[in-house]
């Protein structure tokens, strides 16, 4: 039965997520188009709330969860998020109006009581036994010594099976161990020392790592899905393609660990650190990135759409060719970081610090960098369509080559920077759109109607 509290959070919830439906219903149905990377956002935005509040509602937390392929075109994009939105409102309404009629059911008679009382000791007898046979099968495998008779002069067989128990590992002494391969899905690991541990390809999803120091282990391959694993020591780990979505990783210290190629999509990092960690073609779509220490670190190719960043320290973070789409990156401190090549479309730049950063040919457009830091930015090449650069500090910056088109500068500091066509600014100079937009051409005369 759900609490107050969530059933509280959901109802909050409905309205904008029904707002959400409307809108992309128009935008499908009027061909709306360019709308579709902020439906994505706004849906993962509003899943990851209700996940919060059901968190061990599966439906909710995986089958629901939106999944984009890279190639999807804008039509495709809505397409998606109409159906999930759709499912995810059918849902919710479902589920809060069984609760509600649960609630109302609650002064009935005292025989409807009874009725439930014993449903409910129906349950808890049926988890007893299922607790009660599970671990008897477990002690039994423990040890089984089984006698095959071959046949008269042939010898018998002794088979002994042993099968070791990962119930409780919390607190335990395991540096150094293998648990390669091993299923270790739900088991308590906290404050455990697995230092210099071998867990590649283990399954781990839903297990308790929290405060554990799994430093200069192998995870590589390993499945983390769920894991908690707030406050856990990670540095100079391996966690190659690993599978962390949607893990707890708050506070957590991933100093110089290699996460190339692993999948935190959706994963909670807010001041976590990750200094010169390895994150090369990471896939941190929609991840919680708040306050975390990302300086230094290898960001290239990695996909950061959608994720929020706010306040983050990347100062010298390899970013190249990174998909920051939609990203949240207000306030963060991206000092001489590499973002060349890079899609920054639709991302929140507002008040960031990007003195010395290298933005050359990267994507910009619909960015909102008001108030931002970029004195001495190289932004040579790069696609500054619709961005708004209101207040910004530009002085010194390199836009050579870079295409300006419904640009605002207005209020910004554009001393000694260097203008797309190359001139050097000057105070009052005409701010005409780079490349220039080609005139339009005449329509031709409609020619006379033949005479019948």
């Amino acid at each position: 039965m759900l609490s107050e509290d969530t059933r509280r959070d959901l109802r909050q919830l409905l309205p904008a997520i029904k707002a959400l439906a409307n809108s992309v219903e128009k935008s499908l149905m009027m061909d709306i188009r360019g709308t579709g990377d902020v439906a994505v956002k706004s849906y993962r935005g509003l899943h990851s709330r209700v996940a919060a509040a059901l968190p061990d509602d599966p439906y909710i937390t995986d089958a629901l969860a939106l999944d984009i392929a890279p190639d999807a075109d804008d039509r495709q994009k809505l397409a998606l998020v109409q159906m999930a939105v759709s499912q995810l409102t059918t849902y919710l309404e479902g589920l809060l109006r069984v609760e509600r009629d649960t609630s109302a059911t609650a002064y009935a008679p005292s025989f409807a009581a009874d009725i439930e009382d014993l449903k409910d000791l129906g349950r808890e007898l049926r988890d007893r036994i299922m607790a009660t046979t599970k671990d008897a099968l477990r002690r039994a495998m423990t040890e089984i010594d089984i006698d095959i008779d071959l046949g008269e002069g042939k010898r018998k067989r002794k088979i002994t099976i042993n099968t070791p128990e990962f119930d409780d590992l919390s607190g335990q002494d395991l540096s150094g161990r293998d648990f390669s391969d091993k299923n270790l899905m739900g088991v308590d690991l906290s404050e455990a020392l697995l230092m210099q541990a071998n867990l590649s390809r283990a399954n781990l999803r839903g297990a308790e790592l929290d405060d554990a120091n799994l430093e200069g282990a192998t995870l590589a391959e390993a499945n983390l899905e769920g894991v908690n694993a707030s406050d856990a020591i990670f540095i100079r780990a391996n966690l190659q393609r690993a599978n962390l979505r949607g893990a707890e990783l708050s506070d957590a210290v991933f100093e110089e660990a290699d996460l190339s190629d692993a999948n935190l999509e959706g994963a909670n990092l807010p001041d976590a650190v990750l200094q010169r960690a390895n994150l090369r073609l990471a896939n941190l779509a929609g991840a919680e990135l708040a306050d975390a220490n990302l300086e230094s670190a290898d960001l290239s190719e990695s996909n950061l759409a959608g994720a929020n960043i706010h306040d983050a320290h990347l100062a010298n973070a390899n970013l190249r060719l990174a998909n920051l789409a939609g990203a949240e990156l207000d306030d963060a401190n991206l000092e001489s970081a590499d973002l060349s090549e890079s899609n920054l479309s639709g991302a929140d730049l507002r008040d960031a610090n990007l003195n010395h950063a290298n933005l050359r040919l990267a994507n910009l457009s619909g960015a909102d960098c008001r108030a931002a830091n970029l004195e001495s930015v190289d932004l040579s090449g790069a696609n500054l369509t619709a961005v708004s650069f209101r207040e910004a500090n530009l002085r010194h910056a390199n836009l050579t080559g870079a295409t300006i088109h419904q640009t605002n500068f207005r209020d910004a500091d554009l001393t000694g920077a260097t203008m797309p066509d190359g001139r050097p600014y000057e105070p009052g100079m005409r701010m005409t759109p780079h490349p220039p937009v080609p005139p339009v051409p005449p329509v031709p005369p409609v020619p006379p109607a033949p005479p019948r």
